[in-house]
């Protein structure tokens, strides 16, 4: 039976690999996230300056202001939905090499097992062997 060791240690550094690029997926997210509530905090900073200032000229910016972040918020949020897809494929990608992983492991330990009990078989199949011999000496002997 083939030695299974190279298979796992190339099977645990793919998983490593792959869990690697998903939790590089969910920094992203989260600073996608961040960078959106820094937004919406920074209107409702500036709206409730807004309602301290008195001027109609700083009103009138304000409107298209609060549109332009909003514009950026969607495209943050469309970002977002595009990476939560790929999170979704990076995670089945890592399900999918740690069950290959699990399997290969699983192999190895039943390969083992029955090793030992192949080897506790001629142990025995030995010892029995030899009582059997010392047996027929002593029945010889006497």
């Amino acid at each position: 039976m083939a030695n299974l060791d190279p298979l796992i240690k190339l099977y645990k550094k793919t998983v490593d690999d792959k869990q690697q690029v998903l939790a590089d997926l969910y920094r992203e997210a989260e600073r996608l996230e961040n960078k959106k509530q820094a937004m919406l905090d920074e209107i409702a900073h500036e709206s409730e300056a807004m309602q301290n200032m008195e001027g109609i000229d700083t009103q009138s910016f304000f409107g298209p202001y609060v549109e332009g972040m909003r514009i950026k918020i969607d495209e943050i949020d469309a970002k977002r939905a595009t990476l939560e897809k790929t999170i979704e494929v990076a995670r089945e990608d890592v399900r999918a090499a740690f069950a290959e992983l699990k399997k290969a492991e699983i192999t190895a330990e039943r390969r083992a097992e029955e090793e030992a009990r192949i080897q506790a078989k001629k142990e025995s199949d030995t010892l029995d062997e030899m009582g059997l011999d010392a047996f027929r000496r002593q029945q010889e002997d006497e």
